[in-house]
């Protein structure tokens, strides 16, 4: 370490985590007598020449809690990092990559239980991700991400677990088969999507199972004698 009595400028400006006192309501002073930031945050960041960011960084709320723990390098946040509510309960936490969300990330409820999960491929959604209900883990719905954008299936629930709607997306556009059900899972609708429009014949039940209705659509609309049962 650069001797601290030295008027040379040092390669780092080392601020270390341990506040010995506070100045005032926004600034704080570490142990070696050095202004940090503000009161609500404390860290152990390393500030670059260029006046970037490098090292762990926390933040407090105004009670001292911890609100948030991550990572920088060279001025972006980079590695795991973590988000909390108030009461110290976890709240997010997942991983950059030079300040971009990258991998898994996972949000939760302030009651601790888990609201939703996926994974990030330079700050896009990509791939499978997930919400849940609250109270008892239901699924809310589960979807698929492709460069940022809905593509492939999509399925909601109700709270009882029975599956609401099961749909086709591509580029986040309703495309390809489509199914929509009544709480009981007795079928409700079903048809076909094509560039965000019902195409083809679309049919709808009663919630007993009985067809109710059979419609064409050509590119969103109607198209020929629709039918329907009485």
């Amino acid at each position: 370490m650069s001797d601290m009595g030295s008027t040379s400028t040092p390669l780092y400006k080392d601020i270390f985590f341990l506040i010995k006192k506070q100045i005032n309501d926004s600034v704080t002073v570490c142990r070696f007598n050095q202004v940090c930031h503000t009161a609500n945050t404390c860290c152990n960041v390393k500030t670059l020449p260029n006046g970037k960011r490098h090292g762990q960084w926390n933040n407090y709320y105004e009670n001292r809690q911890l609100e948030s723990e991550g990572t920088y390098r060279d001025g972006n946040k980079h590695g795991h990092c973590k988000y909390y509510y108030k009461n110290g309960q976890l709240e997010i936490e997942g991983t950059y990559r030079d300040g971009k969300r990258h991998g898994q990330w996972k949000e939760y409820y302030e009651n601790g239980n888990l609201k939703s999960e996926g994974t990030y491929t330079d700050d896009k959604r990509h791939g499978q991700w997930k919400d849940y209900y609250s109270k008892g883990g239901h699924l809310i719905f589960e979807e698929s991400y492709r460069d940022g954008k809905l593509h492939g299936m999509l399925k909601y629930y109700y709270k009882n677990g029975q599956l609401d709607s099961d749909e086709t997306y591509h580029d986040d556009n309703k495309h390809g088969p489509c199914k929509y059900y009544y709480e009981n899972g007795n079928l409700k609708s079903e048809g076909t999507y094509r560039d965000g429009n019902k195409h083809g014949i679309w049919k709808n039940y009663y919630e007993n199972g009985q067809l109710r209705s059979e419609k064409t659509y050509r590119d969103g609309t109607k198209h020929d004698q629709w039918k329907f049962t009485i």
